[in-house]
């Protein structure tokens, strides 16, 4: 019974290793934090930022809860080394593969670490920030 008991406090043990990791992976690099707006009210999100021939990238899954509504906001908000700018959010699937290696040079084992646990983000569709006039 003993051995049961320190297996699933090792198991607990393990989850809650992997979930600090996760945090300490994703939140010690450049993180900014996307404002997108909704029908009365603003979704924040933290995530990662690449440049890429002069612009600033995300990149998220399609099943992302953020990505619809970024899709089909107008507008979004990106505060990046405490300045907010406005931008035109634009899906850019043609830069995917360079978007994917610019984050995997940025971020390092962080981003290898982050595919390990969630699985490969090879199909993650990168959205660059086209500065508004």
């Amino acid at each position: 019974m003993k051995v049961v008991k320190y297996g699933i406090y090792g198991l607990i043990g393990l989850l809650v290793l992997s979930q600090v990791m996760m945090y300490i992976a994703s939140e010690s690099a450049e993180v900014v934090v996307l404002s997108i707006p909704l029908d009365d009210d603003v979704r924040e999100v933290r995530l990662w930022v690449v440049d890429h021939d002069g612009s600033a990238y995300l990149r998220g899954d399609a099943q992302s809860g953020w990505m619809p509504p970024l899709r089909s906001a107008q507008t979004i908000e990106l505060e990046r080394n405490g300045r907010s700018v406005s931008y035109q959010p634009r899906v850019a699937a043609e830069v995917r593969d360079e978007i994917n290696a610019a984050m995997l040079t940025k971020y390092g084992w962080r981003e290898r670490y982050i595919n390990f646990l969630l699985g490969d983000r090879d199909s993650a569709m990168p959205v660059e920030m086209v500065p508004l006039p």
